[in-house]
């Protein structure tokens, strides 16, 4: 054995090779516990359409690019995020707020 070298035992070594892992993990998942959501964005519910026809935009503002439009009296999934009067339906997926509304106060 060389002078000054360091042993160190396999259980020690699987410590911190599991301790990196799970930094990774975290890291990978945005600062986020590992299960957990981080914010209410994440949590899904049931919306209904309330006009005849309701623009699914790109952003959460009123020039941005309509995708698809939906029909009136329509159910579809969404997310309980509002920003500037819009509600997240998926990544880049936003409908005006004021014409929608929960299906059996699922938001």
């Amino acid at each position: 054995m060389l002078a000054g070298s360091v042993r160190v035992s396999r259980r020690k070594l699987v410590v911190v090779g599991l301790l990196i892992l799970v930094a990774v993990v975290f890291i990978l998942q945005g600062g986020r516990h590992i299960g957990t959501s981080n914010s209410s964005a994440n949590t899904q519910c049931q919306i209904q359409v309330g006009t005849n026809t309701l623009n699914v935009r790109s952003a959460p503002e009123p020039n941005a690019t309509v995708l698809e439009q939906l029909h009136g009296g329509a159910i579809t999934t969404a997310t309980s995020t509002v920003q500037n009067g819009f509600r997240q339906l998926a990544v880049s997926r936003w409908v005006d707020n004021q014409f929608v509304k929960p299906v059996a106060g699922s938001c």
